[in-house]
């Protein structure tokens, strides 16, 4: 089973601008030996003036379901971006681990 803490999320400022607010390039890494799955972010109170495609990022109630809750394999990025006046505090909240794969992939 994987930790929450091996989703590290990580957030860039692009340097572009939409409708006038920064864009902000979230990246989502699984650094478990298990892909995960159903990743769900903590997200209450999360905005962006540009919309998020819900495909990408689905709220469901205070939390959103990432990439429609796909498989991310170990060292992958899942990757979706935001334009807000500052960062948004992602944080994880569940996964669900699958298949564990051995530490020298």
């Amino acid at each position: 089973m994987c930790p929450l803490n091996s989703l590290q999320i990580v957030q860039t400022n692009t340097g572009q601008v939409v409708s006038g607010k920064p864009l902000w390039r979230v990246e989502v890494i699984n650094n478990c030996i298990c892909d995960q799955s159903q990743i769900m972010l903590s997200c209450n109170g999360f905005q962006s003036f540009e919309g998020v495609d819900p495909l990408i990022l689905k709220k469901i109630g205070d939390n959103c379901l990432l990439y429609n809750g796909h498989l991310l394999s170990p060292r992958n990025i899942d990757v979706f971006a935001y334009a807000s006046d500052s960062s948004f505090p992602f944080v994880p909240i569940s996964s669900v681990t699958g298949t564990c794969h051995q530490k020298d992939i």
